[in-house]
């Protein structure tokens, strides 16, 4: 296939209608659809603005907010992050016969923007939902410093929570610096603190940095090693 301006998918969606509509209306959707698209996209950044009427919906007691970046391929080969956030209210809820917390009423935001744009455009999806107005708000996420900043701007007191994934991760990234350092760590260390991350992951913090405490060689270099990977 020619290279043309058209993302992947769109051009996907081009052929599959054109193989049902007569090529010039199928070429006439597509063009409707990218009008309607980037109408949404002013109107939203519109309504980002500080001074803008924005509509707004009740606030749920609870809710929870995910931020996160991911590649996607533009044309040529060359790859950008959208960065994308996540909102929706935190429940109770009995499913086969235990009691949850479930996430409902998700609504997203995406933009292919510098963190600092992003975070002005995503304000006013987070105003609609009441991220300012609950009474408690989490944010569950990886540790990324943009992802930080972005929270710390629109819910500063937002309990933050590392997703599982990265937090196993900087498990496995300090036991790697302190065997580097030549410390010493039980065989199954790490399979027992992603064991206890999960139903109680601020109880094994303590437990962890007594044990990184032992593992360290006594040497003027170990304390600057345990503060690296705190």
């Amino acid at each position: 296939m020619p290279e043309g301006h058209l993302l992947p998918h769109a051009q996907d969606t081009l052929v599959r209608l054109s193989s049902e509509l007569p090529f010039r209306r199928a070429t006439t959707h597509l063009e409707q659809t990218l009008a309607v698209g980037q109408r949404m996209l002013e109107v939203q950044n519109t309504q980002a603005q500080p001074l803008s009427a924005c509509p707004e919906e009740p606030a749920a007691e609870r809710l929870a907010m995910s931020s996160d970046g991911s590649m996607v391929p533009l044309v040529g080969g060359v790859w950008a992050e959208v960065k994308m956030v996540a909102v929706g209210e935190v429940q109770r809820c009995r499913r086969k016969g235990e009691e949850q917390t479930v996430t409902t009423k998700l609504t997203y935001f995406a933009r292919m923007a510098p963190a600092a744009t992003f975070a002005d455009q995503a304000s006013a999806e987070l105003r609609r939902r009441g991220i300012e107005r609950a009474k408690e708000v989490c944010a569950i996420q990886d540790g990324a410093e943009w992802i930080q900043g972005f929270v710390q701007g629109h819910r500063h007191d937002a309990l933050r929570i590392l997703d599982f994934a990265h937090a196993a991760s900087s498990v496995y990234a300090i036991a790697d610096k302190i065997r580097e350092g030549g410390g010493h760590l039980p065989p199954k260390w790490v399979d027992g603190i992603l064991h206890r991350l999960p139903p109680r992951g601020t109880n094994a913090r303590p437990a962890a940095s007594h044990t990184l405490g032992q593992a360290l060689p006594a040497d003027p270099g170990a304390g600057e090693l345990l503060a690296e990977t705190a």
